[in-house]
């Protein structure tokens, strides 16, 4: 059963991130009166914890994102998380894994821009567009 822990100080986690070559990763962020999506919680899953990682805090997080940005991400249709890291962190990823996509992208090769765009040319009907890729037959 994995710990879970809440990070205040996100640079505290560092070293235990790097024992990891590969981390789930999921955001959560606000976009209501801003320009910018403005990051407020990173989730990192590991295989022993999972971290609630507070980027709001004051506390430094040059050395957090150091080393997160070095691993492998293991994402799910994280476009817009990609997105609001970026951001944040003025970096990408190391490598990504997007399971919705079931494609394994080097972010080093290409632009935040090519990233942000649609990766197939599949268009659901609004009531499918939610729904899980298992429940959808193609």
């Amino acid at each position: 059963m994995p710990h879970y822990r809440f990070v205040e100080q996100p640079d505290s986690l560092a070293p235990s991130l790097t024992a990891y070559g590969r981390v789930g990763v999921d955001t959560e962020f606000m976009r209501e009166k801003t320009y910018f999506a403005q990051l407020c919680l990173v989730q990192i899953a590991t295989s022993k914890d999972i971290y609630c990682v507070d980027p709001l805090t004051d506390s430094s997080k040059k050395t957090f994102w150091q080393e997160l940005l070095a691993s492998d991400w293991v994402v799910h249709s994280a476009r817009q998380d990609i997105e609001v890291v970026y951001q944040t962190a003025g970096s990408m990823p190391a490598s990504i894994f997007d399971k919705s996509s079931t494609s394994s992208i080097k972010p080093s090769k290409c632009c935040p821009a090519v990233l942000m765009r649609p990766r197939s040319s599949l268009i659901l009907s609004r009531p499918l567009s939610r729904a899980s890729s298992t429940s959808i037959s193609l």
